[in-house]
C-alpha cells in the first residue's frame, strides 16, 4: 500500500493511502486503490497557463464527484469532464461533475484556468463509489 507523499515535476499525488498516478500520454492517469472511493491530487499549472489533463477508468452505474479547489490567492479555475464516448459536462472550479455514470471505460477530466493566467497550484478531489 502507497502512502506519503509522491513528486512527479510539475504535480505531485497526496497518497493519504488513496492513489497511485502515472502519466497516460499527456495525460496523468488516477489508480484508486482497491477498497478506496476517493483521490486527491496536487496539480500545478506552470507559467504557460497549460491545461492540466487527468484520466481515471470507471463503470456504467458508479458515481463520480470531482471538485477542484484553487489553492494559489487569484487562481480561477474551471473543470471539464469527458465520457468514453466523448460527451463532455463540466462548469467553473468548485464541484464540476456530480453524477451516475452511464458508461464504461475511461473519462478524461480537464483542469483550466478560467483568467489571469498564472502560475499556481490546486486540488483535484475525484470521487468514485
Amino acid at each position: 500500500m502507497t502512502t506519503g507523499t509522491k513528486n512527479f515535476g510539475l504535480w505531485r499525488s497526496l497518497s493519504i493511502p488513496l492513489i497511485c498516478l502515472a502519466a497516460f500520454g499527456a495525460a496523468h492517469r488516477i489508480y484508486l486503490e482497491p477498497g478506496r472511493t476517493r483521490a486527491i491530487i496536487e496539480g500545478r499549472f506552470p507559467k504557460s497557463g497549460t491545461d492540466q489533463l487527468y484520466v481515471i477508468n470507471a463503470r456504467a452505474g458508479q458515481h463520480m464527484r470531482i471538485n477542484i479547489r484553487p489553492v494559489t490567492s487569484q487562481l480561477i479555475t474551471a473543470g471539464q469532464v469527458q465520457s468514453p464516448s466523448g460527451k463532455y459536462d463540466g462548469g467553473p472550479g468548485g464541484v464540476i461533475f456530480d453524477s451516475d455514470l452511464t458508461e464504461t471505460g475511461d473519462y478524461q477530466i480537464r483542469v483550466s484556468e478560467r483568467q489571469n493566467k498564472i502560475p499556481g497550484k490546486f486540488w483535484l478531489e475525484v470521487e468514485l463509489h
